[in-house]
């Protein structure tokens, strides 16, 4: 293992120190896959020295990942400095006052050390790689994994819930997205009074909070006379949404005589042709006349005259019949008592068969109370979506993206490769001169492919001597 080190090929003397070094001090090598394992790796302490080809962001966020731990300096080349130069208005802060020149036009191979302190008994840390100044796509991920995370990068707010397992990139995630939609209300309000012209069917319009949207009267029926019912109201999906109080106007006419119902009465006066009285058979008072009238003689001797009459109404519609003679007793005949019933009239019974009536309704008057639509903000279920590679989800004609998931079946072409674990890594940095020796910059210069070994500059010295 020791002899398969990635940074023998950047220097043939680190090449042969390591090999010369011997089989007892095993180095462990490897590949940064995750974000804690890169966290970890750059927490050991000491000095980190970083020579890359262009200081970059996640340059400086490495060195912000070491920068509790030790010092840090950023090796680049000229050109590389002039960029930044430009960038920091020649007085170089911040990230930038990390950086040292190298005396090179050319671009260095990405290698650095992390050296521990002087006397210290700690490891140090060999790095290589073009993951010193581009990004790496690194997650942390359980397999399986069954988890929350929020979507970002779409149109609308929303988040996920994802399972499955990364390795065999079979993750799926159940979407809710952040919406406005229209909810009906718990109770009826009142809505509102209508009037409809007959024949109506019981269905009608009304804006209950986004618009006109048919409505229906569950029963109803044209035919009936409401006066203050209450009737469910359904939307045009069926649902009960509230209720309607009805009354109906209409007119009243006559259709015929009911001569399945018969009314009777009696009275006194002229029991002939002609004579003109007012009764009630249910319709109301009415006015009615005799007609068709004769007698006849029973009794002993004849002594009681009895007589009959049709009975017309105001309209010559026949309606029954009277009667008239000694006692109220047959149907259609007049009633004969003498002076002491009737004074000098006549006593007489009728039945008069009452007015068949027809009701036709004009109109009926609707006062609906109704569930209105109000407008929510919610969290709406859109199904179950395949996690796409880089961790995104297409939804509705949009992409989103799950931060944490970012590396999510993705090739990731950059490589971060270190040696750590041995004492060996602080050794060869003494030995090459890399330990604040006064060699060390030649051999950030040599690395850099320079032909005249110098020190590196600090940026701001670079910035000044070349404005």
């Amino acid at each position: 293992m020791r002899k398969a080190l990635f940074l023998l090929p950047l220097s043939g003397l680190v090449f042969a120190q390591l090999t010369n070094f011997g089989a007892g001090n095993p180095v462990s090598t490897g590949n940064v896959t995750t974000r804690s394992q890169l966290q970890t790796l750059l927490a050991t302490r000491g000095e980190m020295h970083l020579v890359v080809p262009q200081a970059t962001d996640w340059t400086f966020y490495l060195a912000g990942l070491h920068a509790p731990y030790g010092s840090v300096k950023v090796y680049v080349p000229r050109p590389e400095a002039r960029r930044l130069c430009g960038l920091s208005g020649g007085n170089p802060t911040g990230n930038y006052a990390l950086v040292q020149v190298l005396a090179t036009e050319n671009p260095p191979t990405p290698m650095g050390m992390i050296l521990p302190p002087d006397g210290s008994d700690l490891k140090g840390v060999l790095l290589e790689g073009d993951g010193l100044y581009k990004e790496m796509v690194l997650v942390d991920l359980p397999d399986p994994l069954a988890a929350w995370y929020n979507l970002v990068g779409g149109p609308k707010r929303g988040r996920a819930y994802v399972q499955g397992s990364p390795s065999q990139g079979n993750l799926r995630a159940d979407v809710y997205l952040v919406e406005e939609v229209w909810e009906r209300g718990s109770y009826p309000e009142l809505i509102g009074s209508f009037s409809f012209t007959a024949p109506w069917n019981g269905t009608f319009t009304a804006d209950l909070g986004k618009g006109p949207e048919t409505l229906t009267l569950s029963g109803y029926s044209s035919s009936t006379q409401y006066s203050g019912t209450t009737l469910r109201v359904l939307d045009a999906s069926g649902q009960d949404i509230g209720y309607a109080v009805l009354t109906s106007q209409g007119s009243r006419r006559v259709v015929g005589v009911d001569t399945s119902t018969v009314k009777t009465g009696g009275g006194c006066g002229n029991y002939w042709n002609g004579m003109v009285f007012t009764a009630d058979v249910g319709g109301g008072p009415e006015t009615f006349y005799l007609a068709n009238c004769y007698q006849w003689r029973e009794g002993l001797f004849g002594i009681l005259l009895r007589g009959g009459c049709d009975i017309y109404d105001s309209a010559g519609r026949l309606r029954g019949a009277a009667r008239s003679g000694g006692g109220r007793t047959y149907y259609g005949f007049f009633l004969l008592y003498g002076a002491d019933y009737c004074g000098f009239g006549t006593a007489y019974d009728w039945q008069i068969y009452p007015l068949k009536y027809e009701c036709r309704k004009t109109s009926e008057s609707v006062v609906l109370y109704a569930r209105r639509w109000q407008k929510t903000t919610r969290e709406v279920y859109k199904g179950d979506f395949a996690v796409l590679p880089g961790g995104k989800v297409y939804v509705e004609g949009s992409y989103y993206s799950i931060p944490e998931l970012a590396g999510y079946l993705n090739t990731n072409t950059t490589t971060l490769k270190f040696a750590k674990d041995s004492p060996l890594v602080s050794y060869l940095a003494k030995q090459i001169g890399l330990d604040r020796g006064s060699n060390a910059g030649d051999f950030w210069a040599r690395q850099a492919g320079a032909q005249t070994p110098e020190k590196p500059k600090p940026l701001g010295e670079f910035c000044r001597l070349n404005r």
